[in-house]
């Protein structure tokens, strides 16, 4: 299992979306 962090300079809800979105294209890495 892999660790992702997201950084952001205000709330954070548009970089873990944004995050999200681009970690739905790794399938087969476990996040």
């Amino acid at each position: 299992m892999r660790t992702v962090f997201f950084i952001s300079d205000r709330t954070g809800m548009t970089a873990e979306a944004f995050g999200n979105s681009l970690l739905t294209q790794f399938n087969d890495i476990e996040f």
